[in-house]
């Protein structure tokens, strides 16, 4: 099985999953699409951007992805970018990986960027264009997903995890340092095994990490 994560951020695709990368990598493969990256102006130096490819590259590693794509989009900008853009360089990345099973944002989410994505990434769910995906998945991020005034994720689906594979979720997401806050920042150590424990109450178990099926084809 080969996923691919359509990630607005990086840190996106460890809130979303993680942990079901954690479990299942050992028998799948994971593929992570970075839609935006820093750009160099009054916000990020080219030093958060050298440190930020190097965070990335140690998620890699940690993880044991099979690649890292990025788009290099400039952050919280994607709405001055042409979707007709967006959408061609998503769709050349899932041709090229051709993955059974696609992970993007929630359309809901309360950040531009996981919108846009949702959209851009909703138009090339076409079965007569991409006939090798079988599932189209939303994953929940904590302080984007439950901060939408419009939030409308319904899980459907759950990833029922171990403490252990939290704990090296949370490890995993350390890596990306200015991502992390302190609790009851919503990016906190706390926040995240909060949710986590929440998540599993629904399937009768200690964790879980939460998704939305929009499309399944068996």
């Amino acid at each position: 099985m080969k996923n691919l994560i359509i990630a607005p951020h990086p840190d996106d695709e460890i809130l979303g999953l993680g942990g079901t990368i954690v479990k299942k990598s050992s028998k799948e493969k994971f593929g992570v699409l970075y839609v935006t990256s820093m750009v160099k102006n009054k916000n990020w130096s080219k030093k958060n951007i050298q440190n930020r490819d190097k965070e990335i590259d140690s998620v890699k590693k940690f993880f044991r992805l099979e690649f890292v794509k990025k788009l290099d989009f400039p952050t919280s900008q994607l709405d001055m970018i042409s979707k007709y853009e967006i959408i061609n360089k998503i769709n050349e990345v899932i041709k090229t990986f051709k993955p059974d099973r696609v992970f993007i944002p929630n359309p809901t989410d309360a950040h531009s960027d996981h919108k846009i994505v949702f959209d851009a990434s909703a138009a090339c769910s076409k079965s007569f264009r991409n006939p090798f995906i079988k599932h189209w998945i939303c994953y929940e991020v904590i302080s984007e997903t439950e901060q939408s005034l419009k939030n409308n994720f319904k899980p459907n689906y759950f990833v029922t995890l171990t403490k252990k594979q939290i704990e090296k979720k949370i490890k995993g997401f350390k890596i990306y340092k200015s991502e992390v806050g302190k609790f009851p920042f919503p990016r906190s150590k706390e926040s995240i095994i909060a949710l986590s424990r929440y998540r599993g109450t629904s399937v009768n178990s200690e964790f879980a990490e939460a998704f939305c099926i929009k499309k399944m084809i068996d």
